[in-house]
């Protein structure tokens, strides 16, 4: 919200698809012996995210392009690959006593 203005708004995001899907999908699952064993998965080619459910068992999954679906990033920072930046006010939507606090940040969106 711009500086003096400390109404609570309700906020309406709209969602184009874009020009070139950015959009990822499971392509194949790996289930490992040893979490060691997971170093032998990754590609610089491929994005993988790898999950160590105990000593003797990780799991890591592939994912790759998809065409049909789009991505789109909603967080605190103001950096370039944050699409939409979320913050609240100063004591969730209450009026604050010291103007010159600034709003302060929503992290469950982080």
């Amino acid at each position: 919200l711009p500086s003096g203005d400390r109404g609570r708004r309700k906020s309406r995001f709209a969602l184009y698809r874009r020009a070139k899907a950015n959009g990822v999908k499971p392509s194949a699952v790996h289930i490992l012996n040893t979490p060691q064993d997971s170093k032998a998965i990754h590609s610089r080619g491929q994005h993988s995210i790898s999950f160590t459910l105990s000593r003797n068992q990780t799991v890591v999954v592939e994912y790759c392009h998809d065409n049909n679906t789009d991505m789109f990033q909603i967080g605190r920072s103001t950096e370039s690959p944050i699409d939409f930046v979320v913050t609240d006010t100063s004591g969730g939507g209450k009026e604050c006593e010291d103007p010159s606090i600034a709003p302060s940040t929503i992290s469950r969106f982080a």
